[in-house]
């Protein structure tokens, strides 16, 4: 009955959405938009709770929402580490393991409407304001990024990055934001005026259409060194997202994984996370 409720839902959604939008498309547009943007899950549970706890937590403001930022002191370089949708900072438990013995000062957040930070939305454009001032005062030397939170990264080199870093990570991450919204699309099986409506919402309201952001075309620029890390069979983000940037990003190495899907929490990959900080440091 679930798995059920679970397909039937979005055909309601775009059933409503469609339906409307020959009559009030503006306002369809905004709620389809707000639709995508909202996590239904990503908050903390008890269990991750009580190993966030040993952590220094310390709330930030940014851009005017309270972001949850946890610290594991280091005599070490800085890392950052930015999770994906529907996750929090609990996801990176496996790699701070790896990096603590190493003497890695460890900086994890949760994202805008995840965890325990505030907010009821998140988007790469708010992500990437959120991880620019956070990156401002904290000023690491590595940040890594998971699916979002990887994509997020690249956009943010692509605005200019921050000054401290020296290397990226960049876990599972999508390439462009034309596939992302397609899926979306086929899921709510939405009409062409709502999806037209939706490129305009972007144009509008960040500066860029559907098509024009790709963070494969981005990074075409890029002269930072970087880790991509990717498995043939992720069924969340397809492995040609990570060919795509591979090919543009001349100073990044691409580790290709098969059968760790989409998460990439093994310890081979921490591993050469760890590598990678040390190398470039």
């Amino acid at each position: 009955m679930k798995k059920t409720l679970q397909k039937l839902l979005p055909l309601a959604y775009g059933g409503f959405f469609n339906s409307l939008s020959y009559v009030a498309q503006p306002w369809v547009v905004q709620k389809a938009f707000t639709l995508f943007v909202s996590p239904r899950k990503g908050k903390i549970l008890p269990h991750q709770q009580e190993y966030l706890k040993h952590a220094e937590s310390r709330v930030v403001t940014v851009e005017g929402l309270a972001v949850q930022t946890y610290t594991w002191a280091g005599d070490g370089p800085t890392v950052m580490l930015f999770h994906g949708w529907e996750s929090n900072a609990f996801r990176w438990r496996k790699l701070i393991d790896v990096l603590r013995p190493l003497g890695f000062h460890i900086v994890a957040i949760d994202a805008p409407a995840h965890g325990a930070s505030a907010g009821k939305v998140l988007h790469v454009p708010l992500y990437q304001k959120i991880a620019a001032g956070l990156m401002a005062q904290f000023k690491p030397q590595y940040a890594v990024g998971h699916s979002m939170g990887g994509m997020m990264l690249l956009y943010h080199q692509h605005l200019g990055g921050t000054d401290s870093l020296k290397g990226l990570v960049i876990l599972g991450a999508p390439a462009d934001l034309k596939n992302i919204m397609k899926q979306y699309k086929s899921i709510l099986r939405l009409n062409k005026k709502v999806f037209d409506g939706l490129d305009e919402l972007f144009k509008s309201d960040f500066n860029f259409r559907i098509d024009d952001f790709s963070v494969a075309e981005f990074s075409k620029s890029y002269t930072i060194p970087g880790l991509l890390v990717h498995d043939k069979k992720d069924l969340i983000v397809p492995y040609s997202s990570a060919e795509k940037i591979a090919r543009n990003w001349k100073t990044a190495e691409l580790i290709t994984t098969e059968g760790h899907g989409h998460s990439l929490h093994q310890k081979e990959i921490n591993e050469a996370i760890c590598r990678f900080c040390l190398k470039t440091s």
